[in-house]
């Protein structure tokens, strides 16, 4: 069934739920879990760890989130047949922003618009 050796850094100043969520993730990457497979119940890997159900729940929690694991009512939780892909992260320059025709005015919020600040009447108003 699960025979992985889990273990956790009671020292380390990383979270032990964290701390389990990387090993599994490890594994998962490195293909000594596979889809389809059981994940032990949280109540018996948090035994077999000597930690708290607590921090089993966050691990498989931030598997859940990122589509390592999903559950399956009254069955219990299972490794996900389609692994995700890890995005790169961009390392190349900046995107440039994509400047807009004249005469059209950005309403994205947060965005301001400058043009007007030249013009003669604006000027006048603000004297």
């Amino acid at each position: 069934m699960f025979d992985l050796p889990l273990t956790v850094d009671r020292e380390s100043p990383e979270p032990l739920g964290a701390q389990l969520a990387g090993r599994l993730r490890a594994a998962l990457r490195d293909g000594l879990l596979v889809a389809g497979e059981r994940l032990p119940s949280g109540r018996a890997l948090a035994a077999a760890l000597g930690v708290s159900r607590t921090v089993v729940t966050e691990a498989y929690g931030q598997l859940y989130a990122e589509g390592w694991l999903e559950g399956r009512h009254g069955s219990g939780t299972y490794v996900t047949e389609i692994v995700p892909v890890p995005r790169p992260v961009w390392e190349g320059p900046e995107p440039h922003e994509p400047v807009a025709p004249d005469g059209v005015i950005d309403l994205r919020p947060g965005a301001s618009w400058t043009g007007g600040l030249n013009d003669p009447a604006w000027r006048r108003a603000w004297r």
